[in-house]
């Protein structure tokens, strides 16, 4: 974190802030059957922590994307406890769906830390950060997806529903 008090920011220094949490393991809990050997369009990753409630309105949403078939589900929890409800939530879906991943990482990395691993976890060419308490239309990917590869753009930003 950086501290203010110090001196003044400086917008032109480059930090490395996915090293800084390299020495934390996300181990892999749950998996969908024959995810190992698939490869993805896209990514949608999940950063969660302790809201098993809300999270199930995400994944709900995030499984539900209409016309596109080739992409994963990662759900990465930065409690390094196991929490019971997100445990059997998680072991659920992934018997239940093809497409889902969970991981639980060995320590919690805060909240940056932790949309980091999803990124660093991701293995789409495209990457959609859904937070745990937020839902996702069903043509979102669709759309977003037709976006990016029409304007052949390496960064897209999609926030409520406009489209940067």
């Amino acid at each position: 974190m950086y501290d203010f008090s110090d001196k003044p920011l400086n917008w032109y220094d480059i930090n490395d802030y996915f090293h800084r949490h390299s020495g934390v393991e996300s181990n892999l809990i749950y998996e969908s059957a024959g995810m190992s050997e698939r490869q993805f369009t896209a990514t949608i990753a999940i950063p969660t922590y302790r809201r098993s409630r809300l999270l199930v309105r995400a994944i709900d949403s995030a499984i539900h994307q209409a016309g596109i078939n080739n992409y994963e589900i990662i759900v990465v929890d930065n409690d390094d406890l196991k929490d019971e409800a997100t445990d059997k939530l998680m072991q659920s879906y992934c018997k239940k769906y093809k497409n889902i991943r969970y991981y639980r990482n060995d320590s919690n990395i805060g909240i940056t830390g932790n949309w980091n691993r999803c990124i660093e976890l991701a293995r789409g060419k495209w990457v959609v950060l859904l937070h745990d308490d937020d839902v996702m239309l069903k043509s979102y990917l669709k759309t977003t997806l037709y976006w990016a590869n029409k304007s052949n753009c390496t960064l897209l930003g999609v926030f409520h529903t406009d489209l940067y």
